[in-house]
């Protein structure tokens, strides 16, 4: 047993005791949901063992289900599962689940590796109305950028759900939100400055000499030729850092300046950052 399954199953089966069931051979995850003690208990796991708590018409939603969709929008370390069951339902509370009540229809419902999970359209639509403004458009960024989610598509949605909760905010994400951006902490570099009163930054801008390709940027302000990069700790290797230097020189050759911001300069000195950029722009 492998996979996660619901104690009264294997009970019932003959598989299990009861007594079985809580010696070192069984990990709970959930009331009633066990794992072999063998298996590392990780996020996808935890997404499985949750499922099976699901009534008709649940599903897992928000950020689980944005995971399931191969979006990076989970903090790190996280072990809480987000699930929407129909309003009648009363689940009992648990560690490590977050339960959210709605109905929700049929069109919303859909099967992804195996589990049931909020259409992507949906759960950008949950995303970006509850939580704070950024992490709503940082959530429907990553839906993007994977391709699970078309812009246009949203935009319908949202426009077609009048009177629900938290309609102005998702209507705001939308404005905000841009196709292509590759991580998350891009999306948070590219919103501080929006948010921040700059101009709207093109976004994975391709340079080139001629026809020869040069480099594609994270955000670039073109006619200004400034090139805004986040720099993750990948870029701190030996190899990706002599890549990254070659890689500035061509385009200072082609005539960009390029700044270069790390987590802290996003996270904890915006307005820093905004005060350089804003200089060289002007």
């Amino acid at each position: 047993m492998l996979s996660p399954f619901r104690g009264c199953d294997a009970v019932a089966a003959g598989l299990l005791s009861r007594r079985q069931l809580q010696g070192p051979g069984w990990r709970r995850l959930f009331h009633d949901v066990y794992a072999s003690a063998s298996v590392e208990v990780d996020y996808d796991l935890r997404c499985r063992a949750a499922a099976l708590l699901l009534p008709p018409g649940g599903a897992l939603s928000h950020r689980t289900a944005a995971f399931v969709h191969y979006a990076d929008v989970l903090p790190l370390g996280c072990s809480t599962v987000e699930i929407t069951v129909p309003q009648r339902v009363r689940p009992r509370p648990q560690e490590h689940l977050r339960i959210v009540r709605a109905d929700l229809p049929a069109s919303d419902l859909v099967v992804r590796r195996g589990l049931p999970v909020t259409s992507a359209v949906r759960t950008a639509f949950d995303l970006a109305r509850s939580g704070s403004l950024v992490d709503g458009v940082v959530a429907v960024d990553a839906l993007l950028s994977n391709r699970s989610l078309r812009l246009p598509t949203l935009a319908s949605y949202v426009a077609e759900r009048a009177g629900q909760r938290g309609l102005v905010q998702a209507r705001r994400v939308v404005e905000l939100a841009a196709p292509g951006v590759e991580s998350p902490m891009e999306s948070r570099l590219r919103l501080v400055l929006v948010l921040g009163g700059l101009p709207v930054p093109t976004v994975q801008h391709e340079v080139f000499s001629g026809i020869h390709f040069v480099a594609r940027v994270d955000l670039a302000y073109v006619e200004q030729r400034l090139a805004l990069e986040y720099d993750g700790d990948v870029h701190r290797s030996r190899a990706v850092f002599r890549q990254d230097v070659a890689r500035l020189n061509e385009l200072r050759m082609c005539g960009w300046t390029v700044l270069r911001f790390t987590a802290d300069d996003v996270l904890r000195r915006p307005s820093h950052l905004l005060e350089q950029v804003r200089r060289l722009l002007a």
